[in-house]
C-alpha cells in the first residue's frame, strides 16, 4: 500500500468531480497535480483519461497522451494504492475497452494506438492478437482511406508479421501496405534470440508476378539467407553497363553485411574487375562479423586479389577492418621492402593503411576502430618513418592495457622527439596504475624521470607539461580523485608543479581553452594562487575568467574560478569587466551556484574600487546634528 497514491487519488477524484471548472481550467489543475507527483500520476489514468477524453478530446488530447501510464501492467494502483492491472479487473476494462473502442471511431490514432498496445500485452506478448485484428480492421475497410487509417492504427514497434498475414494485406492492395508490411517484415537477424524464421518464398512469388521488382528486391534485401544473397549475386548479368551492375548489388545488399561476403567479394571481382569496386568499397563493414564468426573466411585471398590488381583504396580499406595481425604483417612488410617500391610509393601506402576502419556515431555516443600496431612495428617505423609515427600513426600506438610501447617511449626521449613523448604521456597520464608491478609502472616512472630533468629550465617543464595537458580529450578522466591517488604522473603534473606553469603565460590560457574540465580547473587553480604574478596574468585572462561564471561547471571548478576573479580585480580597469558579469551571474535560476562566494566577489570588488558603486551601494553617512 502506498499512502501518497491513495492521497494522490483523492486529488484526481476531487479535481475531476469539481463541476465549477471549465475545461481549461480543468486542464490547468489537473496539469499541476500530474507536475506534484510526476511518478505516480500517470498510474492513475484509467481513472482520470476516459472522463478527460469524454469531456473534451480535442483539449486532452495532448495531455492524455504523454500523461498516461506507459508501464502497462507494472504502473497502475487500485483505490488502495495498489499496483494492479487495470485490463484484467473487469470494471476497469470495461471503461478502457469503451475508450479504446471510441478512439477507433474518432481516428484518435495514437491515443488508440497507446492504448491496443496495453490491451494486448504488448506487441511480443499480444502478437497473434495483433495480427488477426490488424487483418481483419485492413480487409474489412471500405476504400483507401480507411486502409491507410487501419495500418496507421496498428502500427505497432517492434511487432513482426507472419507470411500469411503480409500475404492478406498485399493481394487486397500492394502499393498501399509494402511500405507498412517492409517496415514489420522479420528480417535475416530476427532469428539470433529465437526460432529461425525462413524466408516469405510466396509473397516475393508474388511480386514478381505482379511486377513489383522493387519491392520483392527490398524484402529480399531484408529476408535473404547468406547462400541466397550469394546466388542472387552470381546471378548478376555481366552484359549490363558498370553502373548499372552497380545498382543492381546495391538494391539486393542486406542490411548487414553477411559473414560469407569476402568470399562472394572475391568472385565478384574475379568475375567483373574493376567494375564492381565501387559497390564492394561502399559495403566493406567486415569487422563486427569476423567478431561474431571467430574469422573472415577468404579475407587473406580478398586482399592478395586487391594488392595484385593495384586496387589500392580496397587493399588499404580491407586491412584497416580485418584483424590485428593481418594489419602489422602488412606494415611490416611494406617497412621491409628496400627497393621495389621506391622510398614515396612505401609511405604513399603506409599512408591509405592509417586511420580509422570501422565508426558507429549516434547522438552523444560514438565508436571509432583503429587497429593498434605492434611494439616491433612501431619501432621499425619510427626508425624508417618518424614523421609518420608522430603524425599519421601515432593513434595507432596508443598505450592501452594490452600494449605499453615501453621501447618506443625510450627511443624517443633519447632522440630526443618532443612531440611525440609529450603525445605519450598525455595518454598514459589519465591510465590508473594499480601499484608497482602493474604492467604500465615502468613507463610512468620513465615518464616522470624524464620530466623531473627538466626542473632546471622552469620555462622548457611549463611548455611540455602544458602540452601534455592541453593534449587530453575530454571525457576520458572517470574519478580524478582516485586517478591522481594510482597515477604518480598525474600527480605530478597536476599537483605538485602549479608555480612552474607561470612561467609560460601561454600555458595557463592554453589550459583555460581546453576540453577537458579537469585541466580547466587546473587554469584556474593556477589563477587563484597568492603569488605576485597571477594578479596580471589573471587579468590578461579576463575573457576567459568572466566567460565561467556564465557556463555549465562543476561547484568545485567555479569557486577556482571566482578566486581566480578575486586576484584579477585588483585593478580597477579588471574590475569594470567583471562587476556586470557577476551581477548577472548572481540572477541565475541555478540552486548549487555558490551564489555566497558570488556575493562575496562583488563585495570585494566594490570595496577595493568604491567609484564603481551605485548610488543604492553608497553607504549611508548620518549627521548626529540634524533634527528629527
Amino acid at each position: 500500500m502506498d499512502p501518497k497514491a491513495v492521497e494522490l487519488q483523492a486529488a484526481v477524484i476531487r479535481v475531476l468531480q469539481d463541476d465549477r471548472l471549465d475545461d481549461r481550467e480543468l486542464l490547468k489543475e489537473i496539469e499541476q497535480l500530474a507536475a506534484s507527483d510526476p511518478f505516480r500520476f500517470p498510474g492513475f489514468s484509467h481513472l482520470w483519461a476516459p472522463e478527460l477524453y469524454r469531456r473534451n478530446r480535442f483539449i486532452f488530447r495532448e495531455f492524455i497522451l504523454y500523461r498516461s501510464n506507459a508501464f502497462g501492467d507494472h504502473g497502475y494502483y487500485d483505490d488502495r494504492g495498489n499496483l494492479f492491472n487495470p485490463w484484467s479487473a473487469t470494471e476497469t476494462r470495461k471503461t478502457l475497452e469503451e475508450l479504446l473502442d471510441q478512439c477507433g471511431k474518432d481516428n484518435e490514432v495514437r491515443l488508440f494506438r497507446r492504448l491496443y498496445e496495453e490491451s494486448i500485452g504488448g506487441s511480443w506478448r499480444g502478437a497473434e492478437t495483433w495480427r488477426t485484428d490488424l487483418k481483419n480492421a485492413f480487409l474489412s475497410a471500405a476504400d483507401d482511406r480507411q486502409r491507410r487509417v487501419a495500418l496507421e492504427k496498428y502500427d505497432l514497434p517492434s511487432a513482426w508479421l507472419d507470411e500469411p498475414t503480409a500475404l492478406a494485406l498485399y493481394q487486397r492492395s500492394p502499393s498501399l501496405c509494402s511500405a507498412f508490411i517492409l517496415a514489420h517484415a522479420p528480417t535475416n537477424l530476427s532469428s539470433l534470440w529465437g526460432k529461425p524464421r525462413g524466408p516469405w518464398h510466396q509473397l516475393r512469388q508474388l511480386a514478381t508476378e505482379k511486377g513489383d521488382i522493387d519491392f520483392e528486391q527490398k524484402l529480399f534485401r531484408l529476408q535473404a539467407t547468406e547462400q541466397q544473397w550469394a546466388e542472387r549475386v552470381r546471378s548478376i548479368s555481366p552484359i549490363a553497363s558498370p553502373q548499372q551492375r552497380v545498382d543492381s548489388l546495391d538494391r539486393i545488399h542486406p542490411p548487414t553485411t553477411p559473414r560469407n561476403a569476402t568470399q562472394v567479394y572475391y568472385e565478384l571481382l574475379t568475375t567483373h574487375g574493376s567494375d564492381v569496386l565501387p559497390y564492394v568499397m561502399k559495403h566493406l563493414d567486415l569487422r563486427g562479423h569476423a567478431y561474431w564468426s571467430g574469422n573472415l573466411k577468404g579475407l587473406d585471398k580478398l586482399i592478395q586479389l586487391a594488392w595484385d590488381n593495384g586496387w589500392l583504396a580496397l587493399w588499404a580499406g580491407l586491412l584497416r577492418n580485418s584483424d590485428e595481425a593481418s594489419y602489422n604483417r602488412a606494415i611490416t612488410n611494406l617497412l621491409d621492402d628496400q627497393g621495389s617500391l621506391g622510398e614515396y610509393e612505401t609511405k604513399r601506402r603506409l599512408l591509405l593503411l592509417a586511420g580509422l576502419g570501422q565508426e558507429m556515431n549516434h547522438p552523444g555516443f560514438g565508436l571509432a576502430l583503429a587497429l593498434p600496431l605492434t611494439e616491433k612495428t612501431a619501432m621499425a617505423m619510427y626508425r624508417r618513418f618518424p614523421d609518420l609515427l608522430r603524425t599519421s600513426f601515432r593513434h595507432h600506438c596508443r598505450p592501452d592495457w594490452a600494449h605499453t610501447y615501453e621501447s618506443l617511449v625510450r627511443a624517443a626521449i633519447e632522440a630526443p622527439d618532443e612531440t611525440l613523448v609529450d603525445w605519450f604521456a598525455s595518454r598514459v597520464i589519465t591510465m590508473v596504475i594499480h601499484g608497482a608491478s602493474h604492467k604500465h609502472a615502468a613507463i610512468v616512472r620513465l615518464l616522470v624521470q624524464h620530466y623531473e630533468t627538466l626542473q632546471p629550465q622552469p620555462e622548457t617543464l611549463a611548455r611540455r607539461c602544458g602540452a601534455v595537458l592541453s593534449a587530453i580529450p575530454a571525457g576520458v578522466i572517470g574519478n580524478y580523485d582516485y586517478l591522481l591517488r594510482n597515477n604518480a604522473l598525474a600527480q605530478w603534473m597536476f599537483q605538485q608543479k602549479l608555480v612552474a606553469y607561470l612561467h609560460d603565460p601561454r600555458v595557463v590560457r592554453d589550459f583555460l581553452e581546453s576540453p577537458q574540465i579537469h585541466v580547466n580547473q587546473l587554469g584556474f587553480h593556477i589563477l587563484s594562487l597568492d603569488d605576485p604574478a597571477v594578479a596580471q596574468l589573471s587579468e590578461h585572462n579576463l575573457d576567459l575568467l568572466c566567460a565561467a561564471l556564465l557556463r555549465k561547471l562543476h561547484r568545485r571548478t567555479r569557486l577556482l574560478a571566482i578566486d581566480a576573479l578575486l586576484q584579477a580585480v585588483r585593478t580597477e580597469r579588471a574590475a569594470r569587466v567583471v562587476l556586470p558579469k557577476a551581477r548577472a551571474a548572481l540572477r541565475l535560476p541555478d540552486k548549487r551556484y555558490p551564489k555566497e562566494n558570488l556575493i562575496a566577489l562583488i563585495a570585494t570588488i566594490l570595496h577595493r574600487h568604491p567609484s564603481l558603486r551605485s548610488e543604492r551601494e553608497q553607504p549611508p553617512i548620518f549627521d548626529h546634528r540634524m533634527q528629527p
